[in-house]
């Protein structure tokens, strides 16, 4: 059991190994691949590139014109007038709104229309004509109004679908393009003729720009015809609001009184009221001075007298000339009386006479005192007269300004109303007549850079590049073709696919004779196989069966692999063949060895070798005969042989039989190898039977026949019985394909080494 474990380490730690060996991709193994499917992978090519070939000499040839126009706001202003459809700044937004109006189906109508492209079989292909049967029972029916309607209408439809169907191949071959980051647009048409592709875009350009013209003359005219409409009643508007204006104006007594001043229109009647009423104010308070004044020095007056004054210190006395001269008189009588006072007596009648005169002087001076003083009354009264009259004055005056006043802000109202609608009239007015006068000078917001030329090549199919694109397809399909195979491929290749597969170890491949190098020097030999190992040991062949002896003697490091079993999944594998050359080469080899033949329904052994025996495993089982009677010699390589003779009724389960496990012992002691040449795994119980008696299974596959799948299936079978599985031998390999494409094994390097092999035969 021991043993047993070891050898499962020792194959996962293989496992292992290879799987990091496949982490990363192996180029080499790859080319090898591709070599290995040359041939497919050529034809595939071939087919690929030819195809594409083939295909571009039947494309039909395109040309392509283009033409460029450009967005252009510098334009020739023939009037100062602003349009009524601007043109727009050339911006990025705007450049791609015009590059979607070249696209624009209207736009392409109008070149089908002018060009009469519904005529052209490269843009409307002549329709199927109605069958004789059709056409007889349409004529045969009889017409109506109905009838006649729907035919109309059928035919409208009809062009609509053509028209349609048209403008669709149209645009299919009409690219339009801006250049980089320029105002400039590339027109671009393809068409099977160059002067057709060059007719139809410089077509497109020029409806372009005439579509342009056309929008702004449509939108002059809507404006001119808006404008006319609406003139008539802005018309009426600012003529009634004019006329509601001069009625207020005439009902309220401000006719004339309106003078224009700018921004701030005032009224001539309100300004004279205001005029009156501040020269009114003035006076009034001139009076109010006056009469302050007055009664002030009437009061003066008034006090001085009550006080006992004789109204000599009274101001207006004061300041009265004549008071001034009666004073001056009575001083100089007083001084005469004095004088005379002096020379005369009282009684003296010229005293008397000069007091007398100043007795009168001081009346008179009184009485022009009290003269004074009712003056000042009078003139009190006077000016307080005045000022009432002048207040009453004031205040009418005030009220008159109120009522102009409020009569004037409605008028105002009236007649700025009347100046707005006047002025819009006025501007619409303007407006008219700059859109009447534009609607025949219109400009277009683009310009033609170039027109398009005939071209002289075409540009389509682009022939260099087809072809190089066939290639770079053909050698992807060869490559796509290669993953392919490899993917669909069932059976084995080489020992990395045993390995990385099947998860467990390589230890062998053996090919066909046929196939090596060395084959012609075998000459003519009855069985070549088999008798190569005997004639030409220096053979690779023969070297490929020493190679696989080394494999299964080192197959498990703690125990000698005496008793081995050669397997396969399915019949036709090769298994005698081997069995046979690889006892010779045991036997070869030193070791005494014996090929026990163990397939009950093929016993195939003798008849491989030519030979023919009475006796055999049965036999010897069965105890009829010894193992000595029943044991052949090949006399070529020492090797000893116990055939299968079936004669009689096979007992069921023989190898699980006690006495199997005795001739087992017994050929352990006596030979140092013992091949069992066993039956096919999968149809056959025989061998998992006898795997758990031997020390090592060797698994033979047919080189890339054998499926895989059911060398899995033969594996985990015998895996599941507890054998020990040497690993897997891939035979019948075609070592010249393997050496020119079998990248992992050890004959892809065999021309390498081919010179080690040289012709040594033996008689």
């Amino acid at each position: 059991m021991q043993d047993h474990n070891n050898s499962v380490v020792d194959q996962a730690d293989v496992v292992l190994n290879h799987l990091n060996e496949h982490k990363t991709i192996n180029l080499r193994r790859q080319i090898a691949l591709l070599r290995r499917r040359l041939k497919f992978c050529i034809i595939a090519a071939l087919i690929v590139f030819f195809g594409m070939a083939i295909y571009t000499s039947y494309q039909p040839r395109i040309y392509t014109a283009t033409s460029q126009v450009m967005l252009d706001r510098r334009q020739q202003q023939v009037t100062d007038t602003k349009e009524v459809l601007s043109g727009l700044p050339p911006e990025t937004g705007i450049v791609e709104s015009e590059v979607e109006i070249l696209k624009s189906r209207t736009l392409a109508g109008k070149v089908a229309s002018a060009l009469n492209l519904d005529r052209d079989p490269e843009f409307n292909p002549s329709p199927s004509r109605p069958g004789f049967l059709k056409t007889v029972m349409s004529s045969l029916q009889w017409p109506s109004n109905e009838a006649n309607h729907s035919k109309e209408l059928n035919k409208d439809v009809a062009n609509a679908e053509v028209n349609a169907r048209v403008i669709d191949r149209i645009l299919s071959r009409l690219k339009i393009a801006r250049v980089g980051v320029t105002y400039a647009i590339n027109i671009s048409f393809q068409s099977t003729s160059p002067s057709k592709a060059a007719l139809i875009a410089n077509t497109f350009t020029d409806k372009y720009l005439l579509e342009q013209l056309d929008a702004k003359y449509d939108a002059t005219r809507r404006a001119s015809e808006w404008l006319s409409s609406r003139l008539a009643g802005l018309k009426a508007q600012a003529e009634a609001s004019d006329m509601a204006a001069r009625e207020f104006e005439i009902s309220n007594g401000l006719v004339g009184s309106q003078t224009t001043a700018g921004a701030g229109d005032t009224f001539a009647g309100a300004t004279l009221q205001q005029q009156q009423i501040s020269e009114l104010s003035a006076q009034a308070a001139t009076a109010h001075a006056q009469l302050a004044e007055a009664e002030a020095n009437l009061a003066t007056a008034n006090k001085q007298l009550a006080m006992g004054s004789t109204g000599g210190d009274v101001g207006a006395a004061l300041s009265s000339p004549v008071i001034q001269a009666l004073r001056r008189q009575r001083s100089e009588m007083s001084a005469k009386i004095a004088d005379l006072s002096g020379k005369m007596g009282p009684k003296n009648p010229i005293m008397i006479n000069a007091e007398r005169e100043l007795a009168d002087t001081d009346s008179q001076i009184q009485i022009e005192i009290q003269r004074l003083i009712s003056n000042l009354q009078a003139q009190v009264e006077a000016v307080r007269q005045r000022s009432a009259s002048l207040d009453e004055s004031l205040a009418k005056a005030k009220g008159m300004l109120n009522t102009s006043n409020a009569a004037a802000g409605h008028l105002a109202v009236l007649q700025s109303r009347a100046q707005a609608d006047a002025s819009v009239y006025q501007s619409f007015l303007d407006r008219f007549k700059q859109t009447t006068a534009q609607e025949g000078i219109g400009q277009s917001d683009a310009r033609v850079v170039s027109y398009a030329e005939i071209p002289s090549a075409p540009t389509s199919p682009k022939v260099i590049l087809n072809l190089a694109l066939g290639l770079v397809l053909g050698f992807g399909a060869a490559a796509g073709l290669v993953i392919l195979m490899d993917a669909l491929e069932q059976g084995l290749y080489t020992s990395d696919d045993v390995e990385q597969f099947l998860n467990v170890p390589s230890i062998g491949a053996v090919p066909q004779l046929a196939t090596t190098f060395d084959y012609e020097k075998l000459g003519s030999i009855a069985n070549p196989p088999l008798e190569a190992i005997i004639q030409n040991p220096l053979s690779s062949y023969a070297e490929a069966y020493r190679n696989l002896r080394t494999a299964i003697m080192t197959s498990r490091v703690s125990i000698e692999s005496r008793v081995i079993i050669i397997t396969s999944a399915l019949p036709e594998e090769g298994k005698t063949t081997t069995s046979i050359c690889l006892a010779r080469t045991f036997a070869i080899g030193g070791s005494k060895t014996i090929l026990v033949d163990c397939d009950l329904r093929k016993n195939s052994v003798l008849r491989t070798m030519g030979r023919k025996s009475k006796v055999g495993l049965l036999q010897v089982l069965n105890e009829k005969c010894t193992l000595e009677d029943a044991l052949m010699a090949d006399e070529a390589s020492g090797a000893f042989i116990l055939p299968l003779v079936v004669q009689e009724y096979v007992p069921q389960n023989i190898f699980a039989s006690a006495a199997m496990d005795r001739l087992l012992d017994r050929l352990r002691t006596q030979f140092d190898v013992v091949l069992l040449d066993t039956a096919p795994v999968l149809p056959i119980a025989d061998t998992r039977v006898l795997a758990p008696k031997s020390d090592a299974v060797v698994f033979l596959a047919q080189w890339r026949k054998t499926p895989r799948k059911a060398v899995e299936n033969g594996l985990r079978q015998l895996q599941t019985t507890g054998a020990n599985i040497a690993g897997v031998v891939l035979t019948q390999v075609n070592a010249k394909e393997q050496a020119r494409s079998g990248y992992g094994d050890d004959g892809y390097y065999y021309k390498s080494y081919r010179s080690y092999y040289g012709y040594n035969a033996t008689s």
